[in-house]
């Protein structure tokens, strides 16, 4: 029962983790941007790196090889 409790504790803990993060990235992105055209680039470009960088665009094995790139 215990370790139920551990489990269920971890992943809340990492739901409110990942939750902060991705606030405090789109906090960030407005505090750059102050006007809405370039917080709408700079956040579109935010989303085209975590998509490119977290698998759904670019396999494992791909981003190496576009690493070297420099992209």
């Amino acid at each position: 029962m215990l370790y139920l409790f551990c489990r269920l504790f971890k992943q809340y803990l990492l739901l409110v983790a990942v939750s902060q993060m991705a606030s405090a990235l789109f906090r960030f992105i407005g505090g750059l941007g102050r006007s809405m055209i370039v917080a709408n680039t700079f956040g579109s470009f935010a989303l085209l790196i975590l998509f490119a960088l977290g698998g759904f665009v670019l396999s494992h094995g791909m981003v190496t090889y576009f690493g070297c790139l420099g992209v």
